[in-house]
């Protein structure tokens, strides 16, 4: 047991140094929202683009690549209701996404003021009401998960039009902003648990107040990414009634009440005291106490390898005794056909005894293969036989 629990420890003790660089790759941000004092010029299409209406939304993508497109054009509108319904936005005006085959063709056809990030798969421009998609990420050319991107960029949109009145639009914190387009997305990610966990238990978590314009450095993106989503899962999960309290907070600051007061106003509470609170529950599922309780992902890895261990050590415990089994079967099989030798023999002699013939010659109580034939066989009727091998054989 305490080589598991040593082999454990040194695992994690592992994924501690080599998690930050894998997040950066595995979990970088889906997209960056943009500064909407920024005037934006959308350029015109390129060559062998074609445009497909989804409802409220005009998709404009490659023709080579309506076919990979054409399931999220089949779920665009619903998904499209779901969203602003759950933030209560108003679908009047249009939206447009353009898909590009690539991060470069995504760039392409991104507002010249405000181009995507390297590392992004979706940028949402909603003072332009435009979405950006790309079909391949950028460093694993893999393909995204294109719904989930989809609707966390829906998000965005539906979320600066529940705030906007009159075309006035009221600021959001980008921490807020992301950590919503996550939970009405429903994102889930092992990455940033890891991300979260490390920070939490190195005590390197950042305020609040310092993810507004999120940090530069890759691994403080993810960071500020995994804080957000968390904080407002966890500001959600308060009581029973978590979407409701959503759209009363955001029908307040549609109303023209600031970010901080109109959270304070929903939750009864300010929002540094939320801040703190949260810490605390981050605190008790993360650092070193409860995981000696058994919580955290830590423990989760160590009690799977205990699990294993000991699911190893009984199967071989099992594997043993079945070998003892069948060893002891094996020798009282042995043992039987001894005594039925023993038997053959003593009948072999009681039958050359009545037949006043000489004994067959023998030495007592012999193994079966010592036992040799007498000079008179017997009779058909009485030849004895044993089963040796799986075999039946007879004894002459």
């Amino acid at each position: 047991m305490r080589s598991v629990l040593a082999s454990a420890v040194a695992l994690i003790g592992l994924l501690a140094l080599v998690a930050p660089a894998a997040a950066q790759l595995r979990d970088a941000p889906a997209d960056v929202l943009l500064d909407g004092s920024i005037r934006l010029s959308v350029p015109p299409l390129p060559e062998g683009f074609v445009q497909r209406d989804a409802g409220t939304i005009r998709f404009e993508l490659p023709a080579l690549a309506e076919p990979a497109v054409q399931p999220l054009l089949d779920e665009a509108a619903t998904e499209w209701v779901r969203i602003a319904s759950e933030l209560g936005a108003p679908l009047e005006r249009p939206l447009t996404v353009r898909v590009g085959r690539n991060p470069e063709e995504m760039s392409a056809l991104a507002p010249s003021e405000a181009p995507p990030p390297d590392y992004a798969v979706g940028v949402a421009y909603p003072e332009a009401d435009l979405v950006l998609l790309t079909l391949t990420a950028p460093e694993t050319w893999e393909r995204p998960e294109l719904r989930q991107v989809f609707a966390h960029e829906l998000a965005h949109v539906a979320l600066h039009r529940a705030v906007s009145d009159g075309g006035i639009e009221r600021p959001l914190p980008r921490w807020f902003d992301e950590g919503v387009a996550v939970h009405v997305a429903g994102e889930r990610s092992i990455e940033r648990v890891e991300v979260l966990w490390q920070a939490t238990v190195a005590g390197r978590l950042l305020p609040l107040d310092q993810l507004d314009g999120f940090p530069g450095r890759p691994h403080e993106v993810s960071l500020a990414y995994a804080e957000s989503a968390d904080f407002v899962a966890w500001l959600l999960r308060r009581g029973d009634d978590g979407p409701a309290r959503l759209r009363e907070l955001l029908e307040r600051i549609r109303g023209g009440l600031a970010f901080e007061p109109a959270v304070a106003l929903t939750f009864s509470v300010s929002l540094d005291t939320l801040e703190n609170e949260w810490l605390d529950a981050l605190s008790e599922r993360y650092t070193l106490t409860p995981l000696l309780l058994g919580g955290g992902l830590a423990w989760v890895l160590i009690g799977v390898l205990v699990v294993l261990a000991f699911r190893r050590k009984r199967s071989t415990a099992q594997q043993t005794l079945d070998r003892w089994s069948e060893e002891e079967r094996v020798e009282d099989e042995r043992e039987a056909l001894k005594a039925r030798a023993r038997e053959i023999l003593r009948l072999r002699r009681e039958l050359a005894e009545k037949a006043s013939l000489p004994a067959p010659p023998g030495r007592g109580e012999t193994e079966p293969s010592d036992v040799e034939a007498g000079p008179m066989p017997l009779p058909p009727a009485e030849i004895p036989t044993v089963e040796w091998d799986g075999h039946r054989h007879t004894l002459h």
